[in-house]
């Protein structure tokens, strides 16, 4: 800690000497990141920007940035955040957080509490006239209550203002929203996977519109057909037929139809077109219990990533590790990489973890392997629009993986690195699902493992318990109704933290938060337990939060690498959320 110190002295000493010196801002961003003062590093940052606007490195810092602030900063991020959704290279999962904050704070709609307050209708309009706003429904799934506020009353006057009668509509009647901010709002409603609840007299609208595509598509002119088609869009998917009738239409000059093409035909489209070849068929009850689960509810969506410089795998284990101490076994393992690894991924969902191994590290080989055709077919897209055609997917359950197996379908039989973030904990014996993955590991190789932590998520087991016995299932219907309740305050107090989860705000996410098929929850000692029956060597936590191991040295500064098992169990007992997300284990044969 005291090395910390005085290397922030010194480069804060730099800046003021010469406030012009670019590389001394940079390198105090770094600083203020590697301390977990996102908010300080962005500050120095932007100053980099003022000072070197064509700086090779400061564009991607800024993204990273950007995903690693929990408030906005009191520095102006408006147009930096614009832009970066505009071009879409962003972590939209990431900065959802901040960039929903930022128009909150903007245009004055409240805090983020239980019950959630409804903004006035002009209010709602000023909103739906910001183009961050509309480019942060295109690219996010929000998180904030009030904006979700927002977006229900913008829904529900565009359903209920065309189509019906003056005396229908009475006091709903308003200023009918642009095209391309009903774009916009339909595309920021799917995001969320359709979560937020509506209205008797919305779904009586909605059916009608419905029933005049399914019946008449082919009449209706390019407006007319446009409107119902984007108007369904803000509910759930619109009927293909219909979509595919639009499409045909020659004389489509507006760019906001061809983007909404793009998102609820053309994607759809490409995304059912992806044929994924199985490895054999599943037969584990368990397991296809689970598979069900995530081809009705794909986890997670997500938009797009940060940029990001592909490295050698030893490369960012020694960045996320610290560089080992010569002769130790961590330090061997590194050593013995190759810059070529192949690499595993299991559990690959819809994509997002494993496209973005695959731009993180230099590869001979990528598979990835999950149970879901349907997130794999979301993934296979994803990874076509991200430059990552080299990445092979596979249907397979893993306690049907072996060597021959994956040779047969012309993958490696064994792997230098293997990543399994988020799939251990969903099988019914998560040691021997492990031990099936430890046999495919190379002499000397590495694994990633992502656990849930019984400690950070007891929160969670408390609230599905109650869901448990107060009879709400895991049905679309029963969930929307349960989000609607608990945003207006007519559940228990003691669910109100559930509204600042993320997965809160998407519905397949929130089926995966609060009632998945499986779920088995983890301590230290169990992990310590599980390592030491497979034989590997634990090296060391990715941590979630980049402060997190400044104050772990201060409390153990007998263990400056953080590879002491026991001692984190004891950090994890006054710091419970330190693994909220996960915890994500690094170890080597």
């Amino acid at each position: 800690m005291g090395d910390d110190r005085a290397r922030y002295r010194v480069l804060t000493d730099a800046v003021r000497r010469d406030p012009a010196d670019r590389d001394a801002h940079l390198a105090l961003a770094r600083h203020h990141m590697a301390f977990g003062r996102a908010d300080l590093a962005m500050a120095s940052l932007l100053t980099v920007r003022r000072l070197a606007p064509d700086h090779p490195k400061v564009g991607d810092m800024i993204a990273h940035c950007l995903g690693r602030l929990r408030l906005p900063p009191p520095v102006q991020l408006y147009d930096e955040i614009l832009a970066r959704l505009t071009a879409g290279d962003i972590d939209d999962m990431r900065i959802a957080a901040v960039a929903g904050r930022m128009l909150a704070r903007r245009h004055g709609l409240g805090p983020e509490t239980v019950p959630a307050a409804t903004p006035d209708d002009a209010t709602c309009s000023a909103l739906a006239a910001d183009p961050l706003f509309r480019r942060f429904l295109d690219r996010c799934a929000n998180v904030h209550p009030v904006i979700e506020r927002a977006m229900v009353r913008l829904r529900r006057r565009c359903c209920l203002n065309d189509g019906l009668t003056a005396d229908d509509q009475g006091e709903n009647q308003r200023e009918p929203l642009p095209l391309e901010a009903r774009i916009s709002l339909a595309a920021g409603l799917l995001n969320s996977d359709y979560a937020a609840a509506w209205t008797d007299d919305e779904q009586v609208a909605l059916d009608a519109r419905i029933a005049r595509v399914d019946a008449r598509a082919a009449e209706l002119g390019d407006v007319a057909l446009t409107d119902d088609l984007v108007a369904i869009a803000m509910y759930r998917m619109p009927p293909m037929a219909a979509m595919a009738e639009l499409a045909t239409r020659p004389a489509l000059p507006d760019p906001a139809r061809r983007r909404f093409l793009a998102v609820f035909h053309d994607e759809p489209m490409a995304i059912t077109a992806q044929r994924i070849p199985a490895l054999r068929p599943v037969t584990d009850p368990l397991s296809l219990r689970v598979r069900a689960q995530y081809e009705s509810w794909p986890y997670p969506r997500w938009r797009g990533l940060c940029p990001i410089r592909r490295r050698r795998l030893a490369e960012v284990l020694a960045r996320t590790l610290g560089t080992p101490v010569t002769g130790t076994p961590t330090h061997a393992a590194i050593a013995a990489l190759p810059d070529d690894p192949d690499i595993l991924i299991a559990g690959g969902g819809t994509g997002r973890h494993t496209i973005h191994t695959a731009r993180r590290y230099q590869h001979r080989s990528v598979t990835a392997i999950d149970l879901s055709a349907a997130s794999l077919a979301y993934a296979a897209h994803k990874a076509g629009l991200h430059g990552c055609d080299d990445v092979v997917m596979l249907r397979a359950d893993l306690f049907d993986l072996t060597s021959e197996r994956l040779e047969a379908a012309g993958r490696p039989g064994r792997f230098h690195l293997i990543e399994a973030e988020g799939v251990l904990h969903h099988t019914g014996d998560p040691l021997a699902a492990w031990r099936r993955l430890r046999d495919l590991l190379h002499p000397g190789g590495w694994m990633k493992i992502g656990l849930y932590s019984a400690t950070a998520r007891r929160d969670l087991l408390a609230a599905r318990l109650w869901l448990a016995r107060h009879g709400w299932r895991g049905d679309a219907a029963s969930m929307r109704r349960f989000r609607r309740d608990l945003l207006d305050g007519r559940l228990d107090p003691a669910l109100a933290h559930l509204v600042t989860c993320g997965d809160f705000y998407n519905l397949n996410h929130l089926r995966d938060l609060l009632f998945h098929e499986q779920e088995v929850l983890f301590t230290v000692p169990m992990i310590a337990a599980h390592l030491d029956a497979l034989g590997l060597s634990f090296a060391g936590f990715s941590l979630p939060e980049s402060d997190v191991m400044p104050r772990y040295r201060a409390m153990f500064p007998n263990d400056p690498a953080g590879a002491n098992l026991e001692n984190w169990a004891a950090f994890e007992r006054p710091n419970p959320k330190t693994f909220i997300e996960m915890y994500h284990i690094w170890c080597h044969d």
